[in-house]
């Protein structure tokens, strides 16, 4: 099985490489600046609607952004998505 794991990292890598504030991601989210900022740092869970709609404004699958391979076994570990 494959296994996962979750990357908040990869949210504010991606963010910063197309040059997206906090703040502008929070709009386009309909977040307040507080409510990403959390979500960003892992302290609430992106639904599976904001992981889609950040996945549409980046250009690059869910998976891509959430999630990385850690080995090829078929263990999915935590999901961090509602």
């Amino acid at each position: 099985m494959l296994k996962v794991k979750y990357s908040l990292s990869k949210v504010k890598e991606v963010r910063s490489k197309h040059n997206f504030t906090k703040s502008e991601v929070a709009k386009y989210l309909n977040l307040t600046l507080n409510g990403y900022s959390m979500k960003e740092r892992g302290k609430r869970k992106f639904t599976l609607d904001e992981a889609k709609m950040l996945s549409d404004l980046f250009d690059i699958s869910i998976e891509e952004l959430f999630f990385y391979n850690l080995s090829n076994q078929n263990d999915y570990g935590n999901s961090f998505l509602k």
